[in-house]
Parts: structure tokens; C-alpha cells; sequence
């Protein structure tokens, strides 16, 4: 006899970063990542780390993550390039 789980899977529970399962718009704050207490935290290549720290070129990054600086919490994402691009 098979077992059924009927538990949702839990946040995080995936091996993938990108999950839309960790997708969330807003902080436990409240705060969307265009306030002024959220921190875009971009992610780049190995080139792109070498070409803005060591070089002081800007780097497109591969990523963007929001932090809120209250809570301290990773609750948004960028990964469309189209949007990264303004991160310049």
C-alpha cells in the first residue's frame, strides 16, 4: 500500500534558488522592494565580481535579491535581464 503526504512542501525545501515556492512580494515588515528600508543585493559572475571589485567597471549582475534592513529578510528576486539592467 502506497503512502500519501498531503503536507504542502515547505519553503526552501527545493534545490533550486529560484523557486517559486520562496517568492515572496512583500517582507513580514510589510515593505515591497521599492521602499527605502529594502537593500537590492545583486549577485554576479566570477568576470563580473573581478570587473567591479578589482576593476570598478560596472557589471550587469545575474541576480537580485531584496533584503529589508529591519527584519533582515530575503523576500524578493530579480532574475529577468531585461530588469537586472536597471541595476546597473
Amino acid at each position: 500500500m502506497s503512502e500519501h503526504n498531503d503536507e504542502p512542501a515547505k519553503a526552501g525545501s527545493t534545490d533550486s534558488k529560484d523557486s517559486i515556492d520562496d517568492y515572496i512580494e512583500r517582507c513580514s515588515c510589510g515593505y515591497d522592494r521599492r521602499h527605502p528600508m529594502v537593500t537590492p543585493k545583486p549577485t554576479y559572475t566570477a568576470w563580473g565580481t573581478f570587473w567591479v571589485t578589482l576593476m570598478g567597471v560596472s557589471a550587469t549582475p545575474i541576480r537580485i535579491d531584496f533584503i529589508c534592513r529591519r527584519c533582515d529578510e530575503r523576500f524578493d528576486f530579480i532574475v529577468n535581464r531585461e530588469e537586472l539592467r536597471n541595476y546597473l
